[in-house]
């Protein structure tokens, strides 16, 4: 008669078991925490897009656009970041700079070495700004360049920030002295009014309690007008 073979299913410890089990679900939770950390990294990446102020972008090495900020894409007339991928500088409301743009990208990329400079940009309301600009060669983990990473700055922003906070400075600074001549003020009244209380009538002991107390004023008076605040 015909011998059918049948298939036996390995018997394996329940040690072994268990432990395979451990493995699996110590792989299982460590791909979960990867995918979580890397889910929280991008959701990081996409707030500083989202309200990092200047524009911030990045091209490959035939100046295309591989990403940029919202503050960008507005300025260029886009509905959101997405839409500049795969674009170029010929298509952006600064197309008529776009010849000069892309020869100074070339170069950072050619030469490896980063560029600070002053560019004329149009924006996609008609406005010709000036930015501050700062360029430098995007390299991967063997340092191949395959590309370029751009932070702009309007100039103008710049300079009215800058009178802001020399402005804020200088009103901080005139409150401060304004209080230091208060503290001063109200200090020399107290020492007039202990001179005024020193009589040749009054014993010792108490002329030079009074005398004290005078001199501790005139102290903290002199050293007020040392202090910086």
């Amino acid at each position: 008669s015909e011998t059918h073979k049948r298939f036996v299913a390995p018997v394996y410890k329940e040690e072994t078991v268990l432990k395979w089990l451990e493995i699996y679900t110590r792989s299982k939770d460590l791909k979960k925490t990867l995918v979580e950390k890397i889910q929280n990294l991008n959701l990081t990446l996409d707030q500083l897009l989202t309200h990092i102020p200047g524009h911030i972008y990045w091209m490959d090495k035939d100046n295309f656009f591989m990403g940029c900020n919202n503050e960008q894409a507005f300025n260029a007339g886009l509905n959101s970041r997405d839409e500049i991928i795969g674009k170029a500088n010929y298509q952006m409301p600064w197309k008529e700079y776009a010849k000069k743009l892309d020869a100074i990208n070339s170069e950072v990329i050619k030469t490896g070495a980063p560029k600070y400079l002053i560019e004329k940009i149009k924006l996609a309301n008609g406005e010709i700004k000036e930015f501050l600009s700062n360029k430098i060669p995007l390299k991967d983990r063997n340092n191949n360049i395959y590309g370029l990473l751009g932070v702009s700055l309007d100039i103008e922003e710049l300079k009215r920030k800058q009178l802001s906070s020399s402005s804020s400075s200088h009103s901080n600074s005139n409150s401060s002295s304004s209080k230091k001549q208060e503290k001063i003020k109200l200090l020399v009244n107290e020492a007039i009014e202990l001179k005024k209380g020193i009589s040749e009538s009054d014993d010792l002991s108490k002329i030079k309690t009074l005398n004290k107390y005078l001199d501790e004023k005139l102290q903290r008076i002199k050293s007020i007008i040392d202090s910086d605040t």
